[in-house]
């Protein structure tokens, strides 16, 4: 082979060669482009069809007003009526609970009354029967902190009345030990009988919980004098 046909002949393999590479980077741009766009779009769909989380409302907490009655401080008896607030349930057992709650824990905000008992006195449930009869039960050993007649006298009186006055559901209160009938909580109080909470000193009784005056009877009038013959 001559001179000229060889460099011929490595101009024709080298333009060979080159097309050769633009073809293979022609198809392999082709595979990527478009499932780069498909892949971009489907994206961008998958963004645009995922909904925004939605914005859940905080449930509204209703409260009801109720009076409390704790121990007044310096005496032995008498209650004292302290404003609190209970979450108002429709059902009447769930606020007896708390009410329960608040006279042996005491109401936090309170000024010039405290618990009827020392800390410590627990309580295991709180029902109301048919019969208006609201039953608190309280933990036996819990009950070892009460000191002294005075203690359970003003802890039955604060839940017996705190109870009645803010149910209208219940109109006694009687009281379990443990789940058990009793005879009394710590010694001292007969809780064998049920209680509305104003047999010991304390504010005057709600209007709506006294009983209704008897108007009084018609005095007949006196008859005409008679006339003298």
């Amino acid at each position: 082979m001559n001179r000229r046909a060889a460099t011929a002949l490595g101009l024709a393999v080298g333009a060979l060669g080159g097309l050769l590479i633009l073809a293979g980077m022609g198809l392999s741009s082709c595979g990527r482009g478009p499932r780069g766009r498909a892949d971009r779009a489907g994206g961008e769909q998958g963004e645009a069809a995922a909904p925004a989380a939605a914005a859940v409302p905080e449930t509204e907490v209703a409260y009801e007003e109720v009076t409390i009655y704790l121990r007044a401080p310096g005496e032995a008896l008498a209650l004292a009526a302290v404003p609190a607030r209970i979450v108002h349930f429709p059902a009447p057992v769930e606020r007896a609970r708390q009410i329960a709650r608040l006279v042996l824990d005491g109401v936090p905000e309170a000024t010039g009354a405290v618990a009827p008992v020392r800390a410590g006195v627990r309580l295991r449930e709180a029902l109301i029967d048919d019969r208006g009869v609201a039953w608190v039960d309280l933990e036996g050993p819990s009950l070892r902190v009460v000191g002294g007649s005075d203690e359970e006298m003003a802890l039955v009186a604060a839940l017996a009345r705190s109870l009645n006055e803010n149910l209208e559901e219940v109109a006694r209160v009687g009281f379990l030990v443990s789940g058990e009938p009793a005879e009394t909580l710590a010694g001292h109080v007969d809780v064998t009988r049920t209680y509305t909470g104003y047999e010991w000193p304390g504010p005057p009784a709600p209007a709506s919980l006294l009983p209704p005056v008897p108007e009084p009877a018609p005095v007949p009038a006196a008859p005409p004098p008679q006339a003298t013959p």
